[in-house]
Order: C-alpha cells, then sequence, then structure tokens
C-alpha cells in the first residue's frame, strides 16, 4: 500500500510540475472519491487546460468472499457415494493504483488513456471439503481440476490458489464529465485494462507436485484478458 501510495503521488508531483511551468490559466488541483469496479478509491487530479486532465488514484476492493459449490465426482465409490460437494471460497480484496490522462474532444467527453498498477492478485481461492479430508487421512488421494490444470488435493482436505495479473496493466476509455472549478462535480469512468492471460499459482501443500494440462478451463483465463472499469467519480477544486 505505501508502495502504491509513493508511485501515486511521484507521477502527480512530476506530472503537475512540468505543466505548471506552461503557465496554464486554468489549472487546478482537485480531490475526489469513487467507487466502481475497482472498489473504494481516492483521486488526486490536476487541471492541465481546457482540453486535458491528469489524474492518479489509488483503489481498495473489500475483501468479499464469494462462495462457489462445486459437484466432486469421486474417481470410485467411498461409503456408498459416487459424488460429494467441494466448497471454493474467492476473496478479491487487493489494492491497485491508476495513473490517467483525459483529453477532452467536447464538452465533459473526453477519451481516457493511462495504466492501472498494483492488485497483482485478481482472487484468491481457498477450497475445502470435509469427506475428502476424511477419506485422506484413510490413505486415500484426489485430483481436482483447477481451470486448465489437474492438481493433486492436499492431505487437509484443501486447494489453494490465485489468479494474477501483471504489475502494470494498459487503460483505455472514456470520461463523461470533468472537473469543475465550484462546488462538488459528478463524473465517470468506462472503459477496459488489459491485463493479458491471468496466471494461475496453485498454493496448497503439494504445489510442488507434478500436475498436468488438460486445457479444458483455458476458457475461464481467457473471459479476464481485459477487465471492465465502470467508476463512479465525486471531485471538488482544492485550489
Amino acid at each position: 500500500m505505501k508502495n502504491l501510495f509513493m508511485s501515486a503521488v511521484i507521477a502527480m508531483g512530476l506530472c503537475t510540475s512540468a505543466f505548471a511551468q506552461e503557465g496554464v490559466d486554468s489549472r487546478g488541483l482537485y480531490l475526489g472519491g469513487s467507487v466502481g469496479t475497482e472498489g473504494l478509491g481516492i483521486e488526486l487530479g490536476y487541471k492541465i487546460s481546457e482540453k486535458m486532465d491528469v489524474r492518479g488514484r489509488l483503489s481498495y476492493m473489500p475483501g468479499f468472499k464469494i462462495p462457489h459449490k462445486v459437484n466432486y465426482g469421486l474417481p470410485f465409490e467411498l461409503d456408498g457415494r459416487t459424488t460429494t460437494v467441494y466448497t471454493m471460497k474467492g476473496n478479491i480484496e487487493r489494492f491497485s493504483g491508476a495513473m490517467l490522462f483525459d483529453w477532452f474532444v467536447g464538452g465533459d467527453f473526453g477519451l481516457t488513456i493511462g495504466t492501472m498498477f498494483g492488485g497483482q492478485t485478481l482472487v484468491n481461492v481457498d477450497g475445502y471439503n470435509a469427506d475428502l479430508h476424511h477419506f485422506l487421512k484413510e490413505g486415500h488421494s484426489f485430483e481436482m481440476e483447477i481451470c486448465d490444470r489437474n492438481v493433486i488435493i492436499g492431505s487437509d482436505g484443501r486447494v489453494k490458489w490465485n489468479m494474477t495479473t501483471p504489475f502494470f496493466r494498459p487503460y483505455f476509455g472514456i470520461t463523461l464529465g470533468r472537473y469543475w472549478a465550484h462546488g462538488i462535480k459528478m463524473s465517470m469512468d468506462i472503459g477496459v485494462q488489459y491485463q493479458g492471460k491471468l496466471g494461475l499459482n496453485i498454493q496448497n501443500e503439494n504445489y510442488e507436485s507434478p500436475y498436468k494440462s488438460d486445457n479444458s478451463g483455458q476458457w475461464i483465463r481467457d473471459v479476464f484478458v481485459v477487465y471492465p472499469v465502470i467508476n463512479l467519480r465525486f471531485s471538488g477544486k482544492i485550489f
């Protein structure tokens, strides 16, 4: 979190200093907040001219835990059963930052380019099944398909894994509304950040064990090559 904050402040300071030297009459510093698909954010912006703004944002996505139940087919009959329910709990908590430039082509409608950074872990998943835990204690072994991989389930009945993105992620979008010299102004971001193919990291106790890939779940990782960004923003002028 500290590194994200320092990166945003340094980048904003460099941009502000560079454009301030040009003596732009309409310049001004703005502070605001945001809420959207990146979570809750605080934003510091600088109005460079009537056509361009620059802004930095730090965002926090609360750690919502999303349970997902999976029907797990047992490789053989155990206690008269051939299936059991495996519970996956996904945690999407993360901190991230953004450095953005807005170019206004007409009124309050602008094109935005920039980069998102930090927040590399998109989701942490912890899966557990009490039945498998019991059977594992009796000497059985089990595998589970995680996206495009077959992974050995740990002796504690758990499978832990996450999906990660690059540290820097290009962003393209539009902005509706811009900084206003009087009162509080509402605006909105609509765009996408390019994440590329997500990294899949197995973190349970058997993560060093060999696993095989059958590519049957490749589509899950492909879906999030781009991440949608929709933010509702509120801002007011500081000076």
